[in-house]
């Protein structure tokens, strides 16, 4: 007894998840709305608090809305999910983002992870449409109506930021949806929560749970399951390859895919609308199984097991 340590390795990171939660919080809805809001004070001279307040309840009702939505919301996503959680690393664990690198990657799984996203957007359409179209039990019917009426505001409000009609607007659309996102998100969730998560539990109970995580966060009951198993997906990536980069870009490219076919169908380039588009049967299940076999590539391509180590050996050595 004399001899253990009285702060164990575990403690250790239980203590610097829950800072860095904190960190984190306070960046996303403390310094980020305000320094959004003091971005916004070049663009709009009579900016007061009953105009901003009006604003946040009706950001819809005038197409300058759009602009101060996607400043407000590209602030925060910057601030809160990039720098807090960077300035979050370097003073109070002493680390760099390379860091949260633990093995080098190669072109070729960067293109398998890109393929899997691409392949498996037939199965996540399906999982949305089921997901969306859940009936609740009827003890939780008021909760049914709160997460549908949620949900069609936050429709409504996607399609309000998504409606581009110039080649400016989609870069700066996608600039705020797919790119600080894909490299946020994924330095939070995966790059430091999941891999936290990891030194206190088994991976996978650690990669599912942090992809919930991930989900609930975006406050949509009715989107839940897709969103959560898309986490998991990108959960796994970083778990195999040791390497954020590959959920930084599949997650990129998730968002940032999604939003060019928007741009191009509001344009009249294409005449699909990849939000209403729905699959046969046939599709999902090849989707479903290609999607599997490219993961299998890729595990069989990235994936190095754990050296046999203790907890304590490997919690000193990555913080030397």
């Amino acid at each position: 007894m004399a001899n253990q340590p009285l702060v164990t390795a575990r403690a250790t990171r239980l203590s610097q998840l829950l800072m860095f939660v904190g960190c984190m919080f306070i960046g996303i809805f403390l310094i980020g709305p305000l320094l959004g809001v003091a971005a916004l004070m070049p663009f709009y001279d009579d900016l007061s608090l009953q105009g901003i307040q009006n604003f946040i309840q009706n950001p819809t009702d005038n197409w300058e809305g759009r602009f101060a939505i996607l400043i407000i919301q590209g602030v925060t996503a910057l601030v809160g999910f990039i720098l807090v959680p960077l300035l979050y690393l370097r003073y109070f664990e002493a680390r760099k983002f390379g860091s949260l690198h633990e093995r080098k990657t190669s072109f070729l799984p960067i293109l398998l992870a890109l393929a899997v996203v691409l392949v498996v957007m037939p199965f996540m359409s399906a999982i949305i449409n089921w997901n969306a179209n859940l009936q609740l039990p009827g003890f939780l019917s008021d909760f049914e109506q709160m997460a549908k009426a949620k949900e069609e505001q936050l429709a409504q409000l996607t399609a309000f930021l998504t409606n581009m009609k110039t080649g400016g607007e989609f870069f700066f659309t996608l600039v705020v949806i797919a790119i600080l996102p894909g490299i946020g998100e994924e330095i939070v969730f995966r790059g430091i929560i999941q891999k936290k998560f990891t030194y206190l539990m088994n991976p996978h109970v650690a990669i599912w749970l942090t992809g919930f995580l991930f989900s609930a966060f975006h406050l949509q009951f009715y989107g839940l399951i897709p969103r959560m198993l898309l986490g998991v997906l990108f959960g796994y990536l970083y778990y195999w390859s040791g390497n954020l980069w590959l959920p930084i870009l599949a997650h990129f490219l998730n968002n940032g895919f999604t939003l060019l076919m928007i741009y191009l169908y509001k344009t009249g380039v294409v005449s699909v609308d990849i939000q209403k588009t729905s699959y046969g049967v046939v599709v999902v299940i090849l989707s479903l199984l290609g999607s599997a076999a490219l993961l299998w590539v890729i595990r069989k391509l990235t994936y190095r097991p754990p050296e046999p180590v203790g907890v304590s050996m490997e919690y000193a050595e990555e913080n030397n």
